[in-house]
C-alpha cells in the first residue's frame, strides 16, 4: 500500500486574530462602528492572504491528519508552526486504535513525527495537532504591519479583488517558508 495523506481541519473558537478591530480602527482613523462586520472582515481576509504566502498559520488550529500506509515509522506534519501534538494512534490490521504515549513516538521540532512502536502493525497513523502561534505577541511586527496595510488597502478601495500591496510583500518576504 502506498503512503496517503487526510488532512481535516477542526476550528478552534478561542483563537484571536493576530491584529485586534481597535488597533485596525485606530490604523484606518475610524472612530464609528457601522463597518465593523467589515473590518473583521477584512482582518480575517488579510491574515488568511498572509499564512498563504507565508506557508505558516499564524492563528491556533487544530489539525485532523490520517496517515495511510504499512507501518510508518516517519511522518510529515503538513501545517506548521506546530504548538503541540494532541494525540497520535495507530490504527491495527484489526481496525484497532492505540493510543501512543509521548515515550513511543519522537517528535522533533522540523515537523517530523518518528514512531518507535514496532511490535504492532498498522496501517493507518492518526495524528491530532496545533498549530499557530500560542501567543499572538510572539508574531513578527513585520507580518502584523504588512497585514495592516493590506487591510488599509482592502478598506480604501472596498474590493478585495485587487494584488496585495507589494510593501505587505516586502515585510512578508522575511518570514515566508520555502517549498522544496
Amino acid at each position: 500500500m502506498e503512503h496517503s495523506i487526510k488532512i481535516k481541519q477542526v476550528i478552534l473558537s478561542n483563537s484571536k486574530e493576530i491584529v485586534s478591530l481597535e488597533e485596525v480602527k485606530s490604523y484606518l482613523k475610524v472612530d464609528f462602528s457601522e463597518q465593523d462586520e467589515f473590518i473583521e472582515n477584512t482582518i480575517r481576509a488579510a491574515r488568511e492572504y498572509a499564512e498563504t504566502f507565508l506557508s505558516t498559520h499564524l492563528v491556533q488550529k487544530k489539525f485532523i491528519q490520517n496517515n495511510f500506509g504499512q507501518n510508518l515509522q516517519s511522518i510529515r506534519i503538513m501545517q506548521t508552526p506546530v504548538i503541540r501534538i494532541e494525540y497520535i494512534s495507530i490504527i491495527d490490521t484489526g481496525n484497532k486504535s492505540i493510543k501512543l504515549t509521548p515515550e513511543e513516538y519522537y517528535f522533533n521540532n522540523f515537523s517530523t513525527v518518528s514512531i518507535s512502536k514496532l511490535s504492532t502493525l498498522y496501517n493507518q497513523v492518526d495524528l491530532s495537532y496545533t498549530v499557530g502561534y500560542e501567543d499572538i505577541n510572539l508574531i513578527p511586527a513585520p507580518i502584523k504591519i504588512g497585514t495592516m496595510i493590506h487591510i488599509a488597502s482592502i478598506y480604501d478601495r472596498g474590493d478585495l479583488g485587487e494584488a496585495i500591496p507589494q510593501s505587505s510583500l516586502n515585510l512578508y518576504q522575511p518570514y515566508r517558508k520555502r517549498h522544496l
